[in-house]
């Protein structure tokens, strides 16, 4: 089985876009065991002869080997010997007279080279000797370009279309400073712009730069074609006004980006615009992370990668404010897991991969060794590996910060009793468990006093909890919805704070979604139902709603009386009910705002799906698409009212609201 996916939130917004304006419909549719390989090699039990067949000499970066032959099959294994590395030597052209590679010291050097590979010797190698400022503060304390530019010397990308560079360029470990590129009509814009097959970038971080072009932007590289990025970074200012725009590497073609970050804001207005890679095509990017802001008024954006098209993403993260399989909070990568787990990325290098826990808040390359305790796992220096059990006060573990497990029937569905049990619940299903089933047997706080008598936000939100939705849709290669059943059996889940205007698929459950087999029919669906969200607030990006940010499941006989904010698709009940998704017997008394398309008091945007038996009597604003019920509509809805000061089909005024009318007339809604 798998999980279905339909691209929903950009799914949604495009057509409801096309519909609003009229536009037609589908405009928007490491050195191993063997130098040589037999296929004896996974049966043989190798036998390694006493005496060496060969010596292979020391190079610049590598120390010397003696090759072994194994007695059986032929195959041939080296062991470093004790002849060291020979060092890079600079001779009068600026080559290192050993290996032929370029020497790099400073600014001039590094524009020379640029020009060297520009001018058609693609395949040069180069070597940085020393950290290079090639302009001065470009940067502002808080990441945006400097005020004044005019003084600034623009930079060069490494490679491009005509010349695509071949080469190995090697950072040793140093960073490049003041890189300024701003052209918005430029593809192929980085340090490097264009690397192609055999090309090799490694060990260099950038560092207060900024780049601003079209397609195929990123930090270190605009595009890599078969080529390899890696235990590089980005700390500098990423944008294009096209597509395929990351903090480490634009566009990724069948290449390999491995043990790289990006902390810098990554911007852009088109397809594909990810914190590490832009865009995903057949290639891998492994053991990488970000931690910086990522932002498109495009579609397929994500904190790691904005699109994935057949490629490979693994043991990557991304800085959220909700936890995840591959999303983490500023607790966890400060504390050292997710240092601990790029360390665990095997046979990919990740144990480059350190942190000095308590100095470091984000993992560092090459930086100290993180070690876990098993069970009960926290992360630390000093080599600690134990088992170690967890010690819950008040649901919360002491030494993890883990929930304890709520209770189970003997059906095996959770009950759901009070504030940790919520928790629970919402971290097992964000950590991949996504189809537990589970009943709330008590009404549950969050917190207290989350709205002000006119429903508006407390004053001082200091001292709240903020939430975690439960399941969630942030890109194609970073979702998980939910797929069990929630019951909420008459009750309320009361005080939900969540207040990020950079997330997606956001409420009491940010994605409730299907499982389908292998031909794409569905198996079963999540269903959410009789419960209401009560003194609660919502805001977010895309797909917000009080009980479900987007469904494809069926949410039934549920409320919201809170607020509910966002960009498009915003509504109280529900933000985007697609794929055949079903809202019934449901109603929204909050707030419901939004800046974009499609903002509506049930549900923002009903794409061809059912919204049944169900009324609103908040007040709802918007731009673009906006409605007493729902926002946009290409599917069905029957039997809905909203509160109007004039009477219609399907608004009723306050009057006929509290005779009895519109209860009367939702009572008659048959199934």
């Amino acid at each position: 089985m798998t999980t279905k996916f339909k691209k929903p939130i950009a799914l949604l917004l495009a057509v409801a876009i096309a519909m609003l304006l009229n536009f037609p419909s589908g405009l928007f549719e490491g050195i191993g065991i063997g130098l040589t390989a037999n296929a004896e090699d996974n049966t043989c039990n190798h036998e390694w002869g006493t005496e060496k067949t060969r010596t292979i000499d020391p190079t610049c970066t590598e120390g010397g080997y003696d090759v072994y032959e194994c007695t059986q099959c032929g195959t041939e294994k080296k062991v470093p010997n004790d002849t060291p590395a020979t060092g890079h030597n600079k001779g009068g052209d600026g080559k290192c007279t050993n290996c032929g590679a370029y020497m790099i010291s400073n600014a001039d050097e590094l524009k020379t080279f640029a020009a060297t590979v520009n001018g058609g010797e693609t395949s040069a190698n180069a070597v940085l000797t020393a950290d290079i400022t090639v302009n001065e503060d470009v940067l502002k304390a808080d990441g945006t370009l400097a005020d004044d530019v005019s003084g600034f010397t623009s930079w060069t990308p490494i490679g491009y279309v005509d010349n695509i560079y071949t080469g190995t360029f090697n950072g040793q470990g140093h960073t490049i400073s003041g890189l300024y590129f701003n052209d918005t009509n430029i593809d192929y814009v980085g340090l490097f712009g264009n690397v192609g097959t055999g090309g090799s970038v490694l060990n260099v971080g950038v560092v207060d730069s900024y780049f601003s072009g079209k397609n195929f932007v990123g930090g270190v590289c605009g595009s890599d074609l078969e080529s390899t990025i890696t235990n590089c970074y980005n700390t500098g200012s990423v944008s294009g006004s096209g597509n395929s725009v990351g903090g480490v590497c634009g566009f990724n073609y069948s290449g390999r980006i491995t043990n790289s970050y990006n902390t810098g804001s990554v911007s852009g207005s088109g397809e594909g615009v990810g914190g590490v890679c832009g865009q995903n095509y057949g290639g891998t990017v492994t053991n990488c992370y970000n931690t910086g802001s990522v932002s498109s008024s495009g579609n397929s954006v994500g904190g790691v990668c904005g699109q994935n098209l057949t490629g490979t993403i693994t043991n990557c993260y991304y800085l959220s404010k909700t936890s995840g399989p591959n999303r983490k909070t500023a607790a966890q990568f400060k504390s050292g897991e997710v240092a601990y787990l790029l360390s665990q990325g095997g046979g990919n290098g990740g144990s480059v991969w350190g942190q000095k826990i308590g100095t470091d808040d984000y993992p560092v390359l090459n930086g100290d060794t993180v070690y876990a305790t098993t069970g009960c796992a926290t992360y630390n220096n000093s080599g600690d590996t134990s088992e170690k059990e967890h010690k819950y006060e008040k649901g919360i573990c002491t030494g993890c910060g883990g929930y304890k497990e709520p209770e189970k029937d003997e059906s095996g569905v959770y009950q759901i009793s009070k504030v940790t049990d919520l928790y629970w619940l919402a971290d097992t299903v964000n950590s991949g468990n996504n189809s537990v089933n589970a009943v709330l047997t008590n009404d549950i706080t969050v917190n207290e006093g989350v709205l002000k008598d006119d429903g508006t936000l407390a004053d001082d939100v200091s001292g709240f909890t903020s939430w975690t939705p439960i399941g969630y849709y942030n890109s194609d290669s970073d979702n998980n919805p939910y797929t069990g059943t929630f019951n909420g059996q008459g009750h309320t889940i009361s005080g939900l704070y969540f207040n990020d205007t950079n997330t997606d698929s956001v409420g009491l459950f940010g994605y409730v979604g299907t499982v389908t087999d292998e031909n794409g029919n569905v198996i079963s669906a999540g269903k959410v139902s009789n419960v209401g969200v009560v003194d609660s607030y919502f805001s977010g990006s895309n797909g917000v709603g009080g009980v479900c940010g987007i469904n494809e499941g069926t949410i039934t006989s549920c409320y919201n009386e809170g607020t509910v904010s966002g960009s498009n698709l915003v509504g109280g009940v529900c933000g985007g009910n697609n794929s055949k998704g079903k809202i019934t017997n449901c109603y929204n008394t909050g707030t419901v705002s939004g800046s974009g398309y499609c903002v509506g008091g049930v549900c923002g945007y009903n794409f061809e799906s059912t919204i049944e038996n169900c009324y609103n009597t908040g007040s709802v604003s918007g731009s673009n698409g906006v409605g007493g019920v729902c926002g946009a509509n290409s599917g069905e809805i029957t039997n809905c009212y909203y509160l109007s000061k004039i009477s219609g089909s399907d608004r009723k005024t306050a009057a006929q609201f509290k005779s009895g009318e519109v209860a009367y007339l939702l009572s008659q809604g048959g199934g």
